[in-house]
């Protein structure tokens, strides 16, 4: 009996030798497909978030799966997306002078960046410019950003289902390129003072535009008291708000704050149906869409049906629907709410903002070393 014990024990210890140890996880990667096909992931090929947009490789398209290829000059920094049965339809993204062209006197909005030695272009631009659809969905260590045409066939969910595996397996592979050297960060400290939030946290801060001038110099604020981290906010408006302010949202635009868009579900026209009509006011006035809402006045039915339509409905960790931000009394109390969370903090500021007040709310953030951040569709 104790013969056949130390051979079972045996038999364990090698079957256990035998499985590899996986190297730290990778919390938040991101896995790229096109259509129904998943990507390779690496560190140089991985799509990212910028200045409130996702941005993803030119390399996306080498399969040409889309219908769409891409190509890129790094000596001349300039690359290009084309349709592959109408190469007159195509984006130029001159990346020296952060322009961006469809080759026929009309300009777009945001250009493309470069990292690890390769091209990242806009996807939301791609998407709106070629008929194309891009969605982003939580999977196992992180989250997956798809692109897919028309011929696509299978939802988020069943690419993911049917994918399980192969997700796994890009995964491991991921870790393995590198080396097992990912680290999990320590825990933030939390500095002693009342009105100080803990430091390293990220706060996404969500305004309600109320009018084009208090906006304008909310945006200088932001700008003046960026410091090296860069300041940044989630700005929601109206249909008309969109359409009346056009410089404005253009401004906002270029300078890497976030866009949302506000319906009212007490009026006659659907939520659903008044976001797509601001989604194509904020593409006319700025050559972009967004996914970002909030809808006020919303019943559950409405929340549920603009999810549907693909939209991410604001759902804040501090909610000020009404309650403004003008004083710097104001501006100690909403650090000490965001102060009593854990983790980064998504904030609702539906009252009026003064520069003034997000100038101390800012350096409050900032003195614990922590960032105002916009928000994304991951978030």
């Amino acid at each position: 009996m104790r013969r056949k014990t130390a051979a079972l024990l045996c038999a364990v210890i090698l079957l256990a030798e035998l499985v590899p140890v996986p190297a730290r996880a990778v919390e938040n990667v991101y896995f790229p497909a096109v259509n129904e096909t998943l990507l390779e992931v690496t560190d140089a090929t991985m799509p990212f978030w910028s200045g409130g947009y996702l941005y993803v490789c030119t390399t996306l398209f080498s399969n040409q799966e889309l219908g769409v290829a891409a190509s890129y000059n790094r000596y001349k920094q300039r690359a290009a997306v084309w349709r592959t049965d109408k190469p007159d339809m195509a984006l130029i993204f001159t990346l020296g002078d952060n322009m961006v062209s469809d080759g026929k006197g009309n300009n777009y909005f945001p250009s493309a960046v470069t990292r690890n030695g390769n091209a990242f272009v806009p996807v939301s631009l791609i998407a709106s410019f070629f008929g194309l659809t891009y969605s982003t969905a939580k999977v196992p260590h992180g989250y997956l950003i798809r692109l897919r045409s028309s011929r696509a066939s299978l939802s988020d969910a069943d690419l993911i289902d049917a994918g399980a595996g192969l997700l796994a397996s890009r995964y491991s592979k991921y870790l393995k390129s590198r080396g097992g050297t990912a680290s999990t960060p320590a825990a933030p400290s939390v500095q002693e003072t009342p009105d100080a939030v803990p430091a390293g946290k990220t706060v996404r801060l969500c305004i309600r535009m109320s009018d084009a001038q208090s906006a304008g110099a909310v945006l200088s604020a932001l700008s003046s008291g960026a410091g090296t981290g860069g300041a940044y906010a989630t700005f929601y408006m109206t249909e008309t708000q969109i359409r009346e302010n056009g410089d404005l949202l253009r401004r906002m635009c270029a300078a890497g704050q976030g866009v949302g868009l506000i319906a009212d579900g007490s009026a006659e026209v659907s939520p659903d149906r008044q976001l797509r009509s601001a989604n194509e006011a904020l593409f006319a006035a700025a050559g972009l869409k967004t996914r970002l809402c909030r809808i006020e006045n919303a019943a559950r039915d409405d929340v549920a049906a603009a999810e549907a339509a693909g939209y991410c409905v604001l759902a804040p960790d501090i909610n000020r629907p009404t309650a403004p931000l003008r004083t710097s009394s104001g501006a100690r109390t909403l650090l000490r709410n965001v102060a009593a969370r854990s983790g980064a903090v998504t904030v609702w500021q539906g009252g009026p903002v003064t520069a003034s007040a997000l100038r101390t709310f800012l350096s409050g953030v900032q003195s614990a070393g922590g960032r105002l951040s916009v928000l994304t569709e991951t978030s």
